[in-house]
């Protein structure tokens, strides 16, 4: 640990630390530190998918690893093509592969879609979906959900009224 040490000059961390603490327990921390952050990591994309829910349903197979079905999405003649298709070959119902191989699922079905309008609070938007409409249109009444949302409409509402 020493020859590490003496290799790389990293004298000045030591300002930065407290007194208590040296270089060997620094490094020893920011080690677990690291450990920690992979292990979730490999939990979160790894692990979790495994026990969704969302494995019982019918897509499409294969999508890489990084960019899931997304290059299938773009390689057709317009907008939309793939998704058809796919519904004809899935039912109203199917799941996707998304970037770093999140699954993602694409419905038409009435009844399903009216329950997650009506349930906004529970069937938020993902953090990049949010992140590209607040670009597009602002952080307006489509951009935003819960509370907030509700506070929004009902003073549309009230300023309609009068």
């Amino acid at each position: 640990m020493s020859s590490i040490l003496q290799e790389f000059d990293i004298s000045w961390i030591q300002e930065y630390l407290p007194a208590s603490l040296d270089i060997k327990q620094t490094i020893l921390l920011g080690s677990v530190g690291l450990a920690v952050f992979s292990s979730y990591n490999f939990i979160w994309f790894y692990i979790r998918p495994i026990f969704s829910p969302m494995r019982s349903l019918k897509g499409p197979p294969g999508g890489s690893w990084l960019f899931g079905h997304l290059p299938q999405t773009r390689d057709v003649p317009a907008v939309g093509d793939w998704h058809r298709d796919q519904l004809r070959k899935h039912g109203h119902v199917f799941v996707y592969k998304g970037l770093l191989n999140q699954d993602r699922l694409c419905t038409t079905d009435p009844k399903a879609l009216q329950h997650v309008l009506n349930n906004s609070f529970v069937y938020q938007k993902p953090h990049e979906a949010r992140y590209s409409l607040s670009r597009l249109v602002g952080e307006g009444l489509l951009f935003v959900e819960g509370d907030v949302h509700k506070r929004q409409v009902s003073n549309m509402f009230i300023l309609s009224t009068t």
